[in-house]
């Protein structure tokens, strides 16, 4: 989790198992979305991707509420054709939080901000993948050069924080309307960048997971800096909870 320990900017990044829900109760998160949700949901063809949105969208609804100190129910979002999704909070908000959600197999990741735009990329560590090709694929020749220069027992670690930074940074830049720009990953000494012109990287600490948030302002973190983990007994709550409830603390 990352809290804000000052007047600076900060940022809470949560994540939750989606292997530990039953089929019911991702019946019962499927009951919970909104109109365009629900279009959305039901063109996905693979059963994970079905999985992996339900649980984004409810992650999403639980990490604002808790940001807001809003019933997840009272939050509804919706699809846009191109980009992130909408939020749609009650009247009596005023703020527009910044939020960003990742997935990757079993793990869904949402990071929300009340100060500033968010980007965020987690990865399953998988040294079996095809790094050089990916490599090829998606980064420019100077990054790859760089990734053949390190030594082999840091080269994977690289690998996943180079492709997560990429990820979350273009997330970043498409939330800001600048997706046409992807900046340089390498900074003048030949290391990844944690900083350029409008924007910041934090690497988060995971076991099995490659992690990076970007952001448009620097923010005030924990170090390390570790993303929550929810249990489903907590996202199932409070997706149950009514308004009346939460306010009461039930």
């Amino acid at each position: 989790m990352a809290k804000n320990n000052s007047d600076n900017p900060s940022a809470v990044i949560w994540l939750v198992d989606g292997n530990r829900f039953s089929d019911a109760e991702y019946a019962f998160f499927a009951q919970k979305l909104g109109s365009s949700e629900t279009d959305r949901y039901r063109r996905f063809l693979r059963a994970e991707r079905q999985r992996q949105f339900l649980v984004g969208r409810m992650l999403l609804r639980f990490a604002i509420g808790n940001l807001m100190t809003l019933p997840p129910a009272t939050i509804a979002v919706k699809e846009q054709a191109d980009g992130a999704p909408q939020l749609v909070l009650p009247d009596s908000c005023n703020a527009q939080p910044g939020f960003s959600l990742s997935h990757s197999g079993k793990w869904v990741a949402c990071a929300v901000s009340g100060d500033s735009l968010l980007g965020l990329d987690i990865e399953i560590v998988n040294p079996e993948r095809d790094l050089v090709g990916i490599s090829r694929a998606i980064f420019q020749s100077n990054e790859i050069a760089w990734l053949e220069r390190q030594p082999t027992e840091s080269c994977i670690a690289a690998f996943y924080q180079l492709w997560s930074l990429r990820e979350a940074l273009f997330k970043l830049l498409s939330n800001a309307n600048d997706s046409d720009r992807i900046p340089e990953l390498l900074d003048a000494e030949h290391a990844i960048a944690s900083h350029g012109k409008g924007w910041h990287s934090h690497v988060l600490s995971h076991a099995e997971l490659s992690c990076v948030l970007c952001s448009t302002h620097a923010l005030s973190l924990q170090t390390p800096l570790r993303p929550s983990e929810v249990s489903p007994a907590a996202l199932l709550a409070a997706m149950r909870q009514g308004a009346a409830e939460f306010e009461a603390g039930v």
